[in-house]
């Protein structure tokens, strides 16, 4: 970093006065021994900080907040995330910029939950409207893409609503087997038998299940 620096200020003789910034996830995995830089690698031109020290995530500044959330223990991210991404959505942000933060949130889940797809990242967030999320559409593209690779088989609009109908049946199933638990046979069965308008309505629907019984109540709802 030194280094860079220097060559920097050789090449950019205007340049008076600098100040370097490292960041550490915690103290533990700073540099401690520097040997003859000690002298020039000190405050004000060097200053240290520790993620796991910025504090707690929801006092923090939004764009703070998303640095921190990097090193927050796996455990408490998803809750940390969705508290992230409603502040995102209740600020006075323009869209664009709205979603480039949601947009960080949700890549820092994907790294945290390797293997969720995205359409679990998705609905970890708790976002009232899945299908304006990034990992939604890019989860939505996919499917549509089975279901041209399907047409091209069985007939282009057959193919392409058969391909849709699967991706969204795997995708709730999986969703459902998080949140209430595994799924009996009898029960894949009746949500496998939904159209895919109903499963797509599902699919956001459970985010706010804790139980089976959440998912009794909203097929006898449909039902109706």
């Amino acid at each position: 970093m030194l280094a860079e620096i220097l060559l920097y200020l050789k090449q950019n003789q205007q340049v008076r006065y600098w100040q370097a910034i490292v960041v550490y996830p915690q103290p533990d995995v700073e540099v401690q021994e520097i040997g003859t830089l000690n002298e020039v690698l000190r405050p004000p031109i060097l200053q240290i900080v520790y993620l796991n020290q910025l504090g707690a995530i929801a006092a923090l500044p939004i764009s703070l907040g998303i640095v921190r959330l990097i090193v927050e223990p796996v455990a408490s991210v998803p809750q940390a995330a969705r508290g992230l991404v409603d502040r995102v959505q209740q600020s006075p942000l323009a869209d664009a910029d709205r979603d480039k933060f949601v947009e960080l949130i949700e890549t820092i889940l994907v790294y945290a939950f390797p293997r969720l797809s995205r359409q679990e990242i998705a609905a970890m967030l708790g976002i009232t409207d899945l299908r304006e999320t990034r990992v939604y559409q890019d989860a939505l593209e996919e499917g549509r893409q089975e279901g041209r690779q399907a047409g091209r088989q069985e007939g282009r609009q057959e193919g392409r609503q058969e391909g849709r109908q699967e991706e969204a049946q795997s995708f709730v199933l999986r969703l459902l087997n998080r949140k209430v638990g595994a799924l009996s046979e009898d029960w894949q069965t009746r949500v496998g038998q939904l159209p895919l308008d109903a499963l797509e309505a599902l699919g956001e629907a459970l985010i706010d299940f804790s139980d089976l019984a959440d998912l009794q109540v909203w097929l006898d709802q449909q039902s109706k």
